[in-house]
């Protein structure tokens, strides 16, 4: 897993747009470390067509990954996530709560 991770990561910095379809790719690893590596990145790259199925990962068990999902939706900035952010506004984890707040403020200011 840590070798995954590393891989999700390294992509994720090589920073073309070609890295893009591998990181997408990366979201369905059994590993939930790979899956948020691959999130974090896929925000940090500000991949617009990757909002779509980061939206997704709104809803995991995970509150990692929904948290993950929600500040690589606002780094993204794409008002297509705006539906699916303010849909989850009422988080129960405190935190998902907070970073929902912030991406939606983010994508109001794109």
């Amino acid at each position: 897993m840590a070798d995954q991770g590393a891989a999700a990561d390294a992509i994720g910095w090589i920073g073309q747009a070609s890295a893009a379809t591998a990181l997408v790719g990366s979201l369905a690893d059994s590993y939930w470390q790979v899956r948020e590596r691959a999130i974090q990145n896929l925000g940090r790259l500000r991949v617009r067509n990757a909002v779509g199925v980061i939206v997704a990962f709104l809803d995991d068990e995970l509150p990692s990954l929904r948290k993950d999902a929600a500040a690589a939706l606002g780094n993204i900035a794409d008002p297509r996530a705006c539906d699916a952010l303010a849909a989850r506004a009422g988080d129960q984890d405190p935190d998902d709560r907070k970073t929902v707040v912030w991406a939606l403020g983010q994508i109001g200011e794109g």
